[in-house]
């Protein structure tokens, strides 16, 4: 029963990713896009704002649940239609619930049969991710250059807790997404080449570039927070 569930459950990723992939979804779901038709679709979510913000967090979830890259494009559509502290709030709750499913899936698939069969190899792995593994995965969540989905999967891979999984994952994407929900805001009003370099995107653009150094801030502080 256990080993036929985890078969429908594997199909339905692969027949979700088929979906995706062939349709092209990602060209409907692209900042470019909504830009294009901002006036329609800017209209639209503050006329039907409850319905918008259910089906953003929805397709979120989706993608994230399934394990579709594009997570920043559709953050910054997040901050686009809703702003920045909206979409913000929106990205993290479809983000979060998104994730959680990905990496309970992920275990129940592939990970749970891992640590059972690879027991004695992945001992010493297994320690280190106990003793660091909120390092590792706030340091992961914190860099915006590692996709958001893959994390999910090497997570699930792992003996992390959900717990563990779920707080660290809220933290350390709530810089990058605070950053790209306020680009998306600001992409609103951009109408010409000039305004793509006002000193407000410059600025969130040197924020986000920052967020690479972070992992040097977290080396020293959680390892002592660990060992206290």
């Amino acid at each position: 029963m256990i080993h036929s569930f985890r078969f429908l459950l594997l199909m339905l990723i692969i027949f979700a990713l088929s979906l995706y992939y062939y349709f092209d979804v990602n060209q409907y779901l692209n900042i470019d896009v909504f830009q294009y038709y901002k006036t329609l679709v800017i209209a639209f979510a503050n006329q039907h704002y409850l319905l918008s913000v259910l089906c953003y967090i929805g397709t979120y979830l989706l993608l994230a649940a399934f394990l579709i890259p594009g997570s920043a494009s559709i953050t910054l559509i997040g901050g686009f239609l809703f702003n920045t502290l909206p979409g913000f709030i929106y990205t993290i709750i479809g983000a979060i619930a998104g994730s959680i499913i990905a990496f309970l899936s992920v275990r129940f698939i592939i990970g749970s049969i891992l640590q059972k069969h690879f027991k004695d190899k992945l001992k010493n792995f297994n320690q280190k991710i106990e003793k660091f593994g909120i390092y590792y995965l706030l340091t992961l969540r914190v860099i915006p250059i590692m996709p958001f989905f893959l994390v999910n999967i090497l997570a699930g891979l792992t003996t992390i807790s959900i717990f563990t999984f779920s707080w660290t994952t809220a933290l350390g994407i709530m810089p990058a997404t605070l950053i790209y929900s306020f680009l998306g805001e600001q992409l609103k009003h951009v109408n010409k080449l000039q305004d793509i370099f006002s000193p407000l995107i410059i600025l969130a653009l040197i924020l986000l570039s920052s967020l690479s150094l972070m992992p040097l801030f977290l080396r020293f502080i959680i390892p002592r927070f660990i060992k206290e």
